[in-house]
């Protein structure tokens, strides 16, 4: 009866995650965060060169 309920939806939505699987996709987010600001880091440092660029030509 339970295996029923459970593929009905009966419970509502659930995971079957191990506390293991969590925190190594925890981690593998962290990693992702971290090449994410980092190239977010380095288009903005490329913008800012491009306007102190385009600054010291209209001189």
């Amino acid at each position: 009866i339970f295996i029923n309920e459970l593929r009905a939806g009966l419970f509502g939505p659930l995971g079957f995650e191990t506390p293991e699987i969590i925190d190594v996709e925890m981690q593998y987010v962290a990693v992702l965060k971290a090449e994410k600001e980092e190239r977010e880091r380095l288009r903005l440092e490329k913008a800012a060169a491009r306007r102190r660029k385009a600054k010291t030509n209209r001189r």
